[in-house]
């Protein structure tokens, strides 16, 4: 299984990269394919990023849960800079569901996640939550992810994003 495919490769977003505006700050190329499904892993948020102030989305195996996310078509061209934004996680082919079928993906996976659980920023899960909306994900995993606690965090972030100036 691979996600390669000629001059791209298909990526699963299930973080802040599932909003657009998002995934386009540094993966300009990006082309939003479709909304999909991880069967038999689960979101976690973990460890403690400067970026967002806050915790980060990483998915890990669990039987029976789901993560849903966007299938995003990248340029190669992208490829270092997507490992760059992703540099404490390891890239992993993944096999996603989609409304057309099983499509190799690439994603990545936060590298000592276990028993490092934490709380994302407002800002963090706003742009998640967002995201999923945006694409359409269905409503009830959109409200799981409302109902994710965050750490209280009102400064500043380093990621340029529209909509959060509502929190500052």
């Amino acid at each position: 299984m691979t996600e390669l495919n000629g001059d791209h490769f298909n990526y699963f977003a299930y973080g802040s990269n599932l909003l657009k505006e998002r995934i386009h700050v540094q993966i300009a190329g990006a082309e939003f394919i479709s909304a999909g499904r991880l069967p038999h892993y689960e979101l976690i948020f973990a460890g403690f990023g400067e970026r967002w102030q806050g915790a980060a989305a990483s998915v890990r195996e669990k039987k029976g849960d789901e993560v849903w996310g966007c299938v995003w078509r990248v340029p190669n061209s992208f490829a270092a800079e997507l490992d760059l934004q992703e540099g404490w996680y390891d890239r992993r082919t993944v096999s996603v569901e989609t409304a057309a079928g099983p499509v190799a993906c690439r994603t990545y996976v936060m590298r000592e996640a276990d028993g490092n659980e934490n709380k994302p920023s407002p800002h963090y899960k706003l742009v998640i939550v967002n995201g999923a909306i945006e694409h359409a994900l269905p409503p009830a995993y959109v409200d799981r992810l409302k109902k994710v606690e965050d750490n209280g965090y009102r400064g500043a972030v380093q990621v340029p994003i529209s909509f959060l100036k509502s929190l500052l």
